[in-house]
């Protein structure tokens, strides 16, 4: 029972270690996106409290250029918003905004990682605000 528990352990070690260097990785990408075209938008919030304190993720808002050409020529004047939970050690949210292209098939307009349901709203209105959609 203990040699089981002790892999387990081992195992779970692997995956949190994937998941840091995932976080880590999420620059390059906001990077990249900017590269390809740079009317992408591609926003990291990190809260850092003070300098000796290490930043903590708190969003990531991302939106292609090309799809929000798309919905703005074509789609129907409707968004609408799903989402999901991430089963991870920092249980964070996954947002997309959809519209509806002249098929009548999805397009998605903006993707968004938060840390809580109580900050989707917080969120969805500063990117409103700022103008990111």
């Amino acid at each position: 029972m203990s040699r089981a528990w002790w892999d387990k352990q081992i195992a779970k070690g692997f995956i949190d270690a994937d998941f840091v260097m995932q976080y880590k990785q999420l620059w390059r990408y906001a990077v990249e996106i900017k590269q390809r075209n740079p009317a992408n938008t591609c926003v990291i919030n990190i809260q850092r409290p003070s300098l000796e304190i290490l930043p903590t993720f708190r969003s990531f808002y991302m939106c292609l250029e090309g799809c929000k050409l798309t919905f703005k020529k074509a789609c129907q004047p409707l968004i609408s918003v799903d989402g999901c939970h991430l089963k991870t050690q920092y249980g964070s949210q996954l947002l997309i905004t959809v519209g509806r292209d002249p098929n009548n098939q999805y397009l998605p307009l903006a993707f968004v990682v938060v840390e809580t349901k109580m900050k989707v709203m917080e969120m969805v209105s500063e990117f409103a605000f700022r103008g990111y959609w």
